[in-house]
């Protein structure tokens, strides 16, 4: 089967990809030791989350196949499992490696006074200046954002945040990220690593552990490219069924995948939608994850991951990673007395 030209959306998915071994420096440099006013309500500090990922592992390790033409018992789903895979470690080390790794160093204090804050953070190799402000706004058309406390004791938690005093992210907290569970949030805006082109969203709730999901909006190429991922782990019984579903858009071609596995067995259920004559079109094919081969479509049915009936995702729109309007050019505030605890 033919593959699929290498575009530039391609090259940036991989070098999104690479991003795990660039990125790996980023820490807070330690602020100036001015007196920092005590909170007026002792809390733990307030922190991003390191993290949002859902594991995708399991997809990965199986021996290179050829892709056959057509779907049926026996033909291969290598392509399509890498495919899968690459998409979804793209999404994920995109929100966790250019945004949230050089953030989660931060240790904000927790107070009803505490409504802006100010530090250093190394993003890649750079030093730069981070602004937060707490303040109530609007983070999309529904108002989103209007009903948030002002401060970092109470929630909601908005934050708009200045990278040397340039909007780069605005999201919410809904629920406080701690250092095993990174809570209930969403952003949207820039990349802090300033050498991704682009603009990148997510709503991420991972706050009971046995029911994760992680959602991210990306845009290259001035919004000719832009890709949606949904990932969610579901555990019952101590089994995990995830479910991976992606839509790219990229200059008139679209490519959508939904897939399901659980981790107790070595099944897969698959459908997959494309534009690019290099992609095969079809509806919940069952493959084999050590051999990546199609099975019959009753042991995906029985195992309890079959996929028909699951909508792709929508395509990913502007809304999703542009910054709100309501979101000041220069920051609101010119020094934040309070620093990384």
């Amino acid at each position: 089967m033919k593959r699929m030209k290498k575009s530039k959306f391609l090259q940036f998915l991989l070098w999104g990809l690479l991003l795990a071994g660039v990125v790996s420096c980023s820490g807070v440099v330690p602020g100036n030791n001015a007196t920092v006013p005590a909170p007026v309500v002792e809390l733990p500090s307030l922190q991003f989350p390191s993290s949002v990922s859902v594991d995708t592992n399991q997809l990965s390790g199986a021996p290179s196949q050829p892709q056959l033409a057509l779907i049926n018992i026996g033909d291969s789903l290598d392509s399509d499992i890498d495919r899968i895979q690459v998409a979804s470690q793209f999404f994920l080390n995109f929100v966790d490696l250019s945004v949230l790794a050089p953030l989660a160093p931060l240790r904000i204090p927790r107070g009803t006074n505490v409504t802006t804050f100010e530090d250093a953070i190394v993003i890649n190799t750079r030093v730069a200046n981070i602004k937060i402000d707490f303040a109530p706004y609007q983070y999309d058309a529904s108002g989103t954002g209007l009903n948030c406390s002002g401060n970092t004791a109470g929630l909601p938690i908005c934050y708009r945040i200045w990278i040397d005093d340039v909007p780069t992210l605005a999201g919410l907290f809904l629920a406080i990220p701690k250092d095993d569970n990174p809570g209930i949030g969403q952003f949207k805006g820039l990349p802090l690593d300033d050498r991704l082109e682009g603009s990148v969203g997510s709503l991420y709730d991972h706050l009971d552990p046995a029911a994760i999901s992680t959602e991210v909006f990306t845009a290259v190429n001035g919004f000719r490219e832009l890709g949606h991922g949904l990932l969610d782990a579901i555990t019952t019984q101590d089994v995990t069924f995830t479910t991976i579903n992606f839509s790219f858009l990229e200059n008139q071609n679209t490519t959508r995948d939904v897939a399901r596995y659980r981790d107790d067995q070595n099944f897969i259920s698959i459908s997959q939608e494309s534009t690019n004559p290099g992609i095969l079109n079809y509806i919940a094919a069952c493959g084999d994850l050590l051999t990546r081969l199609v099975i019959d479509s009753n042991i995906c049915v029985n195992a309890g991951i079959d996929v028909t009936g699951i909508d792709f995702v929508d395509f990913a729109t502007p809304a999703d990673v542009t910054l709100p309007a309501d979101f000041p050019v220069v920051p609101p505030f010119q020094d934040s007395p309070f620093h990384s605890q």
